[in-house]
Order: C-alpha cells, then sequence, then structure tokens
C-alpha cells in the first residue's frame, strides 16, 4: 500500500511538471502570435488561473450561506502572502 502512494505521489509529480511545461510553452507561443511580451501573458495568465479557486470557495459559500468561509480564505491568503511569500521573496532575492 505504501510502496502504491509513493509511486503514486512521484507520477503525479512528474505529471505535474510535464503539464506545467507545456502550459509555459502555450502561453509563449500566445504572447508571440498577440504580439506582446510573454511576462505580460504570463502575469494575466497566471493571475487569471489562481485566482479560480478563490472564486470556486466564494461562490459555493455564498450559495451555501456561509460567507464566514469566503473571508476566511481572503484573509488567511492575504496574511500568507504577505508574512510568508514576500519575506522568502526578498530573502532569496537579495534584496
Amino acid at each position: 500500500m505504501i510502496l502504491f502512494r509513493v509511486l503514486l505521489y512521484f507520477s503525479s509529480f512528474f505529471v505535474i511538471w510535464y503539464c506545467s511545461g507545456i502550459i509555459i510553452r502555450s502561453v509563449e507561443n500566445l504572447a508571440q502570435r498577440l504580439k506582446i511580451s510573454p511576462f505580460a501573458m504570463s502575469f494575466f495568465v497566471l493571475g487569471i488561473l489562481t485566482s479560480i479557486p478563490e472564486f470556486s470557495i466564494g461562490i459555493n459559500s455564498i450559495i451555501n450561506n456561509t460567507p464566514d468561509i469566503f473571508v476566511g480564505n481572503l484573509l488567511g491568503a492575504s496574511l500568507i502572502i504577505f508574512i510568508f511569500i514576500i519575506p522568502l521573496l526578498a530573502v532569496f532575492g537579495e534584496g
């Protein structure tokens, strides 16, 4: 059972790694077709794709009449970004 889970973990990692390469190439091709910077294109695509889970949590919490889950999700995500991610980028990005 443990061997199956380890195999599943590593195969999932490989699939995510491979598919992320496909997405990156697709975004670069789309940016070239639209004649804009690949950075700008990836910035907008990444922004939209990473916001989809928050939107789905918000919609589901409002439908289920539990808007406090939506507020908790937004506050928690903001705290993680400001307390954890930005300082790590500053430390590893040398300022």
